[in-house]
């Protein structure tokens, strides 16, 4: 190890160089990086989880789950459901949206007149 460090030492300024030449490379290469998010691709098809994954997608419209999440002082104030019927609301117009389970949609329903939960 004390030969390596010599070496570097020795000659500094060609490492440096290399160093200075290699990062720009790099940086210039940045722009072509692309990020694959779909995990299904890093296993092969024939994997028994990724069949499943795909048969239960095929058999339900769709494996994509989206969560929308808001931030309030108390979830069941007039407001706040008021806010959550609305999004609702719109995300279930959107023609991408197959199934939609929200707060304001449970088996007592949602009162749009008064913003309440009813029973």
């Amino acid at each position: 190890m004390k030969r390596f460090s010599d070496l570097v030492v020795r000659f500094r300024v060609l490492v440096i160089l290399v160093t200075l030449i290699l990062s720009f490379w790099f940086v210039s290469l940045l722009p072509r990086l692309e990020v694959d998010s779909d995990i299904l691709n890093y296993f092969p098809d024939s994997d028994e989880a990724v069949q499943l994954f795909n048969a239960v997608g095929a058999q339900f419209a769709g494996n994509s789950l989206a969560i929308i999440a808001v931030e309030s002082d108390g979830v069941f104030t007039a407001a706040t459901l008021r806010t959550i019927h609305q999004i609702t609301e719109k995300a279930k117009a959107l023609p991408e949206i197959t199934h939609m389970t929200s707060l304001t949609e449970c088996s007592g329903g949602y009162n749009a007149a008064n913003g309440m939960i009813e029973r």
